[in-house]
């Protein structure tokens, strides 16, 4: 997704990189699909029923702490795709991913720790992305990582190929030491300008698949319910459920 205040900044600098991107697409027809994430974890449906309607305050107890369910904009209010339209519908993004960092005693190592292990995992820090969102945890807004200002986020290819990526918040202080986040991962068609919605639960299943991959832990999935779709709104395929990951 793209910040409409650099717009068109980034439609210049998207212009060369697609260019680029278009050239090595040539000379490497042979590339193979991205996964479609583990058999194991719920691929995603589409809610029938409406669900609560999305409120910048609402949390989950867990037992990494009260998790709010929803990315938040720089205003506070929910994240819905930049305004843009998915379907017809309004687009809200979900809190679908924890982080659960039990050995870290302080915040930069925590940070350098998800950075290090998203990197390790096949999703570094990439350019092109709206910043300025956060999250709520234990009643704390938490701005994200990458930090604010970076035109980056947390993705598995560039901003010009279809690609799943994500926006971290936290991290908060874990009782019994250590830390926690949560995360809104997405996966995005490239598009004239802007990005395109594909899905949330196959960000979700990817991103899993990859830190299991490089050792990390699977603590299991929490119900937050956050799911809402009605004739004006949606989640897209998002299901309610939130994994959660051990960063060792």
């Amino acid at each position: 997704m793209f910040s409409r205040s650099m717009i068109r900044v980034r439609a210049v600098r998207l212009a060369v990189v697609a260019v680029t991107a278009a050239a090595v697409a040539m000379v490497s027809p042979g590339a193979s699909a991205l996964p479609t994430g583990s058999s194991d974890l719920p691929t995603g449906t589409s809610q029938t029923s409406a669900g609560t309607p999305p409120t910048a305050t609402t949390s989950v107890s867990t037992p990494y702490g009260s998790i709010g369910v929803w990315m938040l904009r720089s205003d506070g209010n929910v994240a819905n795709w930049l305004g843009q339209q998915y379907q017809g519908k309004s687009l809200y993004e979900p809190v679908n991913v924890v982080f659960v960092d039990r050995t870290s005693a302080t915040a930069d190592a925590a940070t350098a720790t998800l950075t290090n292990r998203l990197s390790a995992a096949g999703f570094p820090v990439q350019w092109l992305h709206s910043t300025g969102y956060q999250g709520r945890i234990n009643g704390q807004l938490y701005a994200q990582q990458p930090p604010d200002g970076s035109d980056s986020a947390f993705s598995d290819a560039t901003a010009v190929e279809t690609n799943d990526h994500g926006r971290v918040f936290g991290p908060a202080p874990l009782a019994g030491g250590g830390f926690v986040w949560s995360a809104a991962f997405s996966r995005e068609k490239f598009e004239v300008i802007t990005h395109g919605y594909v899905s949330f639960a196959q960000a979700r299943g990817n991103l899993r698949a990859a830190l299991l991959g490089k050792g990390a832990t699977d603590l299991g999935v929490l119900t937050l319910g956050n799911t809402y779709n009605t004739d004006t709104a949606s989640t897209g395929d998002h299901d309610g459920n939130t994994v959660v990951l051990g960063l060792n």
